[in-house]
Order: C-alpha cells, then structure tokens, then sequence
C-alpha cells in the first residue's frame, strides 16, 4: 500500500488544510481508524476523492488526527502538504 500520511493535533478551533499538486484521494481519520486502515480492515474517515486543492477539514474534537493522501490502489505520484490553520 503505498500513500503519504500526514499526523496533526488539531480540534474544532483548527482548520486542517491539505494542498495537493494533482487529484488524489484525502483522508482524514482518528488514531483507532488508521490502524484499521493501515490493516486493510474497514474503517470510517472524512474526505474523499479531492478534486480541487486545498481540502480543508474541521476536526470535531481535539486529538491527533491522521492525514492519509492515496490513489484508491491506482499506480501515481501526488505532492502534499498539510497546514493548521487558527480559528
């Protein structure tokens, strides 16, 4: 499985914001739900398929939150970068 991952400390006064030099599947998901992702089980996330950069997320609550950029198993290569940006 290859794909970038990005780990922020972010709650609802953040906004995490995830600029991408081409199209590529975000998403963003709490500690427990990249574990399963990372073990190919089913998982919950926000985001999906980013069409236009940048993608921004509001966390609901304060926790480390992961950042996951991928090509849905597709073969490629995406440029990344995540910010926090103050509410």
């Amino acid at each position: 499985m290859n794909y970038l991952h990005y780990q922020v400390k972010a709650g609802p006064n953040r906004i995490v914001q995830v600029r991408l030099s081409k199209q590529a599947w975000v998403r963003f998901m709490d500690t427990f739900n990249y574990q399963k992702y990372v073990m190919r089980k089913p998982y919950e996330h926000l985001g999906g398929l980013c069409t236009r950069s940048p993608m921004e997320f509001r966390p609901p609550r304060e926790e480390r939150w992961h950042v996951v950029v991928d090509f849905d198993g597709a073969a490629g290569e995406v440029k990344a970068s995540v910010d926090l940006i103050e509410c």
